[in-house]
């Protein structure tokens, strides 16, 4: 299916890592067609996180508003080439409370840039992180 362009709505992943370590979480993945006609798919986001990492953190609150993918390099974009596997560089801090961002891309040559309040944890972080956007997930239309 061509799309337009894409957006994760609720945007959460909680991680638990010390040197390496995995995220997990959901989202809604929104899209436009040509025409204007928009649909919806709940995904699950899981993957992992490496480097000067102690991250044990837990994302009640999520990303607020969308969270933008950029389709502008990928020819020809369809809903399947925002799907998949994205890396990237990521950092995080909390004392309790803190904040994480992230910037990731996939092979077809979408990416998004993702950053947000961590509600709950303990976060030091700076390094690669891998994140793959699959059909599931808790989030529902």
């Amino acid at each position: 299916m061509a799309i337009e362009e894409a957006w994760l709505e609720d945007f959460h992943v909680s991680s638990f890592a010390i040197i390496a370590g995995t995220m997990q979480g959901d989202a809604l993945l929104v899209f436009v067609e040509p025409g204007g006609t928009s649909g919806t798919v709940p995904v699950h986001l899981g993957g992992g996180r490496a480097g000067i990492v102690l991250d044990l953190a837990w994302d009640v609150e999520g990303h607020k508003g969308v969270v933008p993918i950029d389709v502008a390099e990928v020819k020809d974009p369809m809903v399947s080439d925002v799907m998949g596997r994205y890396d990237g560089s990521g950092s995080a801090g909390a004392l309790l409370l803190g904040g994480s961002r992230r910037k990731l891309s996939n092979d077809a040559g979408a990416s998004f840039y993702e950053q947000h309040f961590v509600a709950l944890g303990l976060s030091m972080f700076v390094g690669f992180e891998w994140l793959n956007i699959e059909p599931g997930g808790n989030d529902g239309p």
